[in-house]
């Protein structure tokens, strides 16, 4: 649990970070003109930088996810189930590649990277603090109690909120496997959804942002 609340905070931040000036700052000094004038696709030219960022970030991190499935051994004598680590890996891999994808789409909007930064962690603020917000929201709308946390409506209506946003998606995955997926409020069918949409949009999103792309 600490360690998904980590990867949720630090981890995505840490892509942030590490992309807020990977098209902004190259488009500012010219260096995106030349890059873009070279004979490859451009949705190539964009994978690589998506891949440079995220492999920043995600190595470290998965050396942490990995020593606390150590830790977790060493304190239980015993492995967790391979299926749970094996969740816990891809899942959080999926959170940081849909955060590349994002900050580089916030980088190739702005036109230096102060802009860029500040989209960065306004779209990391949304969704790691305020998104909460929207479904106190729409509970309201629906005339529910968000502090009943007991209401299955309200739990409903929740993960339904939290399948739009990549931290929701990611704590989703994770809910899946405990115990079976049995109290999960929504089916495991439409948290996949939901990751494989949010693995395809931004992505696809990236990839016609350096299509169009005028340095």
């Amino acid at each position: 649990y600490l360690t998904s609340a980590l990867v949720l905070l630090a981890g995505t931040l840490g892509i942030v970070v590490a992309g807020f000036d990977c098209i902004s700052v190259p488009r500012t000094n010219g260096q995106l003109v030349m890059e873009l004038a070279q004979p490859i696709p451009r949705w190539v030219l964009a994978l690589g930088r998506m891949i440079g960022v995220w492999l920043t970030v995600a190595v470290p991190t998965i050396l942490l996810c990995i020593g606390a499935i150590v830790i977790v051994k060493l304190r239980t004598d015993g492995w967790i189930e391979v299926i749970d680590a094996l969740m816990f890996l891809v899942a959080t891999i999926l959170l940081l590649a849909w955060y590349t994808a994002i900050q580089l789409i916030a980088s190739s909007l702005s036109k230096d990277g102060g802009s860029a930064l500040a989209l960065g962690i306004g779209t990391w603020v949304l969704f790691t603090t305020l998104w909460i917000l929207v479904s106190f929201v729409i509970a309201g709308l629906f005339g529910l109690d968000p502090t009943d946390t007991g209401d299955q409506r309200w739990l409903e209506i929740s993960a339904i909120v939290d399948l739009f946003s990549p931290n929701g998606t990611y704590q989703l995955l994770l809910q899946s496997r405990l115990e079976g997926g049995r109290n999960m409020p929504i089916s495991a069918i439409y948290v996949w959804i939901s990751a494989l949409a949010w693995t395809i949009i931004p992505t696809a999103v990236l990839f016609l942002r350096f299509e169009n792309l005028r340095p």
